[in-house]
Order: structure tokens, then C-alpha cells, then sequence
């Protein structure tokens, strides 16, 4: 065991390790009465999945690649569970979380993990044959199913994170150009398509909004407009804690999850984020 332990990579653990602690510090920096659960929650989830990682370490990936029906059986597991979470609650227009008492999952980070898996075993045993234009149909199959679920729910930013999963196991695989010229005229064709017939007003908003937030600052641009102003107000050095007008004064939304990075940014500066 002991053998075992001291050949992973603790170099590559001690970033990740560090990576989190920065993340606490900023979290529990925030002073708010509700960061020191969000610190509590974190520091519990970090310990716990540095266990699960210690104890993956000792597990063999290669089964996935023996016995491909243990990754079908997943994959048929990941729609089942992608269709039934459609009837789960909404959570900011979603329904794309089990709620578990006070904990919440998304079913999709796992079954994104299971995806690149799937792929791995694809095209590992049909790299040579990628001048085939079936195997980049078959595994475009795979990838469709799930998005198709996976856009009743909705939620476009997985979709687009499980199209890039897709897009870049191919081309680590050895697409041909002429392929993949046509694959990416096709997606354009189909982007175009979804804009136009697919999306619905507040997707396009989302997208519209994140490539200019000044169009509605006060609306939809408002979480973007806050974040970079903190990122702003950080200065060289940063403004300290307790210190801070955006994330001290809950200017910024989401202090201690999607906008973090702009909350270190505006404690600790310039410096800061790129010690980060």
C-alpha cells in the first residue's frame, strides 16, 4: 500500500491541495454569517474527495477497456437518470439537480466523466480507422442522445461542455482535415438552425448578454457588470479583507461559487490572482 501511495503524483496533489486552500481561505474571507457553512461545506467536501481519490488510485481503469458492457450499462444508467431528473424540482429555471436533504447534485458531471470515458474505449481501439466517416457518426450518436435530454431540462451550458468533451477526443484521435472541416461547417449549420428555430428569447439573452453585459447592466448584466468592477476595484495589491466594496457589501452575487475568482481578485489584486 505504502508502495503504491508514494508513486502518484504528489506534485500534481499538492497543486490541487493548494488550488483548495485558496479557495477556503477566499470563501471564509468573505466574513458573511452564511460563508463559515459554505467554508464548513467545502472543507468537508475537499477531505472527502481526497479519500475518494486515494481510494480511485487503487482501482483499474483498464477493466473499462476489457469489458466495454460495464460502460454500456453506464452510459444506459446516465439517460435513465438524465430523463428522470426532468421531474425534479426547478432550480433557477432548470431541472437538472436531485436534491438529497440539504445537499444537491448534478447527475450531468458525472455522466460527463462516463462520456469520455465511452469515447476513450471508442476510438482507442479505432484510432487507425479514423478515415471512416461511420465511427465519427457513431460516437456523434452517443454524444446526441444526451443532449437531447440533457436540452428538455434545459441547461445549454452542459450541452455545449459535452459537444467540446466530443470535439476534442476526435481530434486527439486523428480526424482528417477534410473531415473536420465538414464536421465544423455542419455544427455551424446547426448553430444557426438552433439560434434561429431552437432557442428560446432568455437563451439568446444569456448569450447576447455575455458577450456585452453593458447592454443591460442592470438586468441580465448585472452578475458580469459586478464581477468585473470587483476584478477592477482589486487593484495591484487588493483592497484586504473586510476591506471589500463589491463582495463586502454584497454588490457581487454568488461571492463564494461562480464569481470567487472575482472576489479573490478584489481582495488580493493583481498579485493575488496571478499567484493563482
Amino acid at each position: 500500500m505504502f508502495s503504491h501511495l508514494r508513486k502518484l503524483d504528489w506534485q500534481l496533489i499538492f497543486i490541487v491541495l493548494l488550488l483548495s486552500g485558496v479557495g477556503l481561505l477566499t470563501i471564509h474571507g468573505i466574513g458573511s454569517p452564511e460563508s463559515l457553512t459554505f467554508f464548513k461545506k467545502q472543507l468537508s467536501f475537499i477531505c472527502l474527495g481526497f479519500i475518494i481519490m486515494i481510494g480511485l488510485s487503487f482501482f483499474d481503469y483498464r477493466i473499462f477497456k476489457n469489458y466495454s458492457f460495464i460502460l454500456i450499462i453506464l452510459y444506459i444508467i446516465s439517460l435513465f437518470t438524465l430523463s428522470f431528473v426532468l421531474f425534479s424540482q426547478d432550480i433557477r429555471g432548470a431541472s437538472s439537480w436531485f436534491r438529497l436533504g440539504s445537499l444537491r447534485f448534478e447527475p450531468i458531471e458525472f455522466i460527463k466523466i462516463i462520456i469520455i470515458l465511452i469515447l476513450s474505449k471508442y476510438f482507442s481501439s479505432r484510432h487507425i480507422e479514423m478515415y471512416r466517416v461511420r465511427h465519427l457518426v457513431v460516437s456523434g450518436i452517443y454524444i446526441a442522445l444526451l443532449i437531447s435530454v440533457v436540452f428538455l431540462q434545459p441547461d445549454l451550458g452542459s450541452i455545449l461542455v459535452l459537444l467540446s468533451i466530443w470535439f476534442g477526443i476526435i481530434i486527439v484521435s486523428g480526424i482528417k482535415v477534410r473531415h473536420l472541416i465538414i464536421l465544423l461547417l455542419i455544427l455551424t449549420f446547426i448553430s444557426v438552425g438552433a439560434w434561429i428555430f431552437v432557442l428560446k428569447d432568455y437563451q439568446k439573452e444569456r448569450i447576447t448578454t455575455f458577450l456585452n453585459p453593458e447592454n443591460d447592466p442592470y438586468g441580465r448584466g448585472y452578475h458580469i457588470s459586478q464581477s468585473l468592477i470587483a476584478v477592477g476595484s482589486g487593484g495591484l495589491f487588493g483592497q484586504g479583507l473586510g476591506l471589500s466594496s463589491q463582495a463586502g457589501l454584497k454588490f457581487l452575487p454568488e461571492q463564494h461559487n461562480d464569481f470567487i475568482f472575482a472576489t479573490l481578485a478584489e481582495r488580493r489584486g493583481l498579485i493575488g490572482i496571478l499567484f493563482l
